[in-house]
């Protein structure tokens, strides 16, 4: 029985990792920095949108405040992780279940083991080379195809200068074309 719940305990963090990094399309290091409490104590604004102040790019203490973004269903399953969990104890919310490392069970989980889940998650799915960054370059691109402003998108991704959220920008070229085709003036 308990390696059963062992198993759907990390079933459901590993789910509510890539949920997490798909949504808000934060750096891993961002979402590894989510606590336990930051659920708890969020809320859905009117538009759907928790808002979640982690400390950001940087080392420890020093990263700057940023402000990460989720939607219902990310939020529900983190608190549906959490409430599974029930080891009011540990404060992070991402934490090791480790069958073969039982000492490290409760700890924070490390950047290394969130990148060897996406790794699992796209091998399963039969994608190759898919890696917790490429969750934000696509959930940028995403962005801007759907007409997303570029400095909505800058803030979005808590990018300091608007010239690195551009970098993105370029990978939608399609996008450019199509948008240049539909408003000719001799579209018709």
């Amino acid at each position: 029985m308990k390696e059963r719940h062992r198993r759907k305990l990390e079933a459901l963090r590993n789910r509510v990792l890539i949920y997490a990094l798909a949504d808000s399309g934060a750096r891993i290091s961002e979402i590894l920095r989510l606590t336990a409490d930051d659920v708890s104590g969020a809320r859905l604004n009117r538009q759907g949108i928790c808002a979640v102040e982690v400390r950001g790019k940087g080392r420890g203490r020093y990263g700057r405040l940023v402000t990460l973004r989720f939607t219902r269903p990310t939020l529900s399953a983190m608190r549906e992780y959490l409430k599974l969990r029930a080891d009011p104890g540990a404060n992070a919310l991402f934490v090791s279940h480790a069958r073969t490392r039982p000492k490290s069970r409760g700890q924070p989980l490390s950047a290394n083991a969130a990148w060897r889940i996406v790794q699992a998650a796209a091998i399963s799915l039969g994608l190759s080379h898919i890696h917790p960054h490429d969750f934000r370059h696509w959930r940028a691109t995403q962005m801007l195809s759907q007409g997303v402003a570029l400095d909505q998108v800058q803030r979005f991704l808590n990018h300091r200068s608007i010239r690195t959220t551009q970098l993105y920008a370029k990978t939608a070229e399609r996008q450019v074309d199509e948008a240049g085709a539909r408003t000719s003036p001799f579209a018709g």
